[in-house]
């Protein structure tokens, strides 16, 4: 159902996902904290499909999402997010002559 929902608005077949967080901050400065939001949205048509309130970056941000994949469950799309997703690199990754990719958003 929901898959049909989201293709009405525009969600391509195997169009990718993107999971990225952001902290969202009011009007009233720093007297206000901000909220941070991890999102789940598509790369071409622009939907949000899903956000999820966390206390922060790190681990928080890794359990929002994937909170937010257990919900969706759309198969064939790929999803996509930056490496503060995954948490600390290893210290096998961080040796000198390590190899390593990233992708940014």
């Amino acid at each position: 159902m929901l898959v049909e929902w989201l293709t009405q608005r525009g969600l391509g077949e195997g169009e990718a996902i993107a999971i990225d967080g952001n902290t969202l901050r009011g009007i009233h400065g720093e007297t206000v904290p901000g909220v941070y939001l991890v999102s789940a949205f598509t790369q071409t048509s622009g939907l949000v499909l899903a956000q999820e309130a966390t206390p922060g970056k790190g681990g928080a941000e890794s359990a929002a999402a994937k909170a937010i994949l257990a919900r969706l469950a759309l198969p064939g799309h790929t999803v996509t997010g930056d490496a503060e997703l995954f948490g600390p690199p290893s210290p096998a990754s961080a040796s000198p002559g390590a190899c390593s990719t990233s992708a940014r958003g």
